[in-house]
């Protein structure tokens, strides 16, 4: 496990384009900047945390992936388009989806650096996650699949999806989000989702985290002119488990 320091920040986003190099170098100046957050803050009122950024690690590589599973979201789904498998931040699989450390200069529509220590920390020390990019007039009717699991006890994964359509284009996506009961960790998943004009977007959340997982999940979407977003989460696990929402319909008729 590596600390979550200057020297990690560099070491594992040194491979990314130069966007996200960049992206990451302000990251890291807003978390070192930053506290944790306070339950005296508005956004974080009544919150008994009970957690600290700098006591946790990253993890150097992945853990061993999770066994399928014969219930839920993701059994369920039947036939799909694509599937993706990211493990302690790292994306060890990817059919139809891309790893986005190989697709960095398509962004999301960003969740601010500034917004609280722990998307500061995703900017600084997330490496990888899923890019899902559907052209423009593409409709895909069969769902894609991303699984986000963390395993490594005292560690912090930042996972980061970007889904990205363009303009007449359709696709929905499952993230089945988890993490083994009794292993001790935290986890902070980016979702990022930009919709072209008169484009149809699905997003679902199945969030499975061990009884043991602090997660902080944090997530944006953006909507063109006459756009349908859907979002739909559920969140049946985890020790402690947030979502930060922000939808944004930046045209006419969405």
């Amino acid at each position: 496990m590596i600390p979550l320091n200057r020297q990690t920040s560099e070491r594992v986003t040194a491979g990314l384009s130069e966007p996200g190099r960049s992206r990451a170098a302000h990251g890291l100046e807003v978390f070192e900047k930053l506290p944790m957050p306070d339950p005296r803050e508005e956004d974080w009122r009544y919150v008994d945390l009970d957690l600290d950024l700098d006591e946790l690690a990253l993890a150097e590589a992945p853990g061993e992936q999770l066994p399928s599973r014969t219930d839920g979201a993701s059994a369920a789904v039947g036939e799909v388009a694509g599937t993706a498998v990211n493990v302690d931040g790292f994306t060890i699989h990817a059919d139809g989806l891309v790893p986005l450390r190989e697709a960095e200069e398509l962004s999301g529509p960003g969740i601010p650096a500034d917004l609280d220590r722990f998307a500061a920390a995703a900017h600084a020390f997330g490496h990888d996650g899923v890019l899902l990019h559907v052209p423009a007039g593409t409709a895909v009717r069969k769902p894609y699949l991303v699984e986000f699991q963390a395993t490594a006890e005292g560690t912090v994964a930042f996972p980061r999806l970007v889904v990205h359509v363009e303009d007449g284009a359709e696709a929905s996506v499952l993230v089945d989000p988890r993490s083994p009961d009794g292993v001790e960790l935290a986890v902070v998943p980016h979702f990022e989702v930009v919709a072209g004009t008169d484009s149809r977007v699905s997003l679902t959340l199945v969030q499975d985290w061990g009884d043991a997982t602090v997660a902080i999940a944090q997530q944006r979407m953006v909507g063109g002119r006459d756009v349908a977003l859907g979002l739909a989460e559920a969140g049946l696990g985890g020790a402690f488990a947030r979502l930060h929402l922000t939808i944004d319909l930046a045209g006419r008729g969405g």
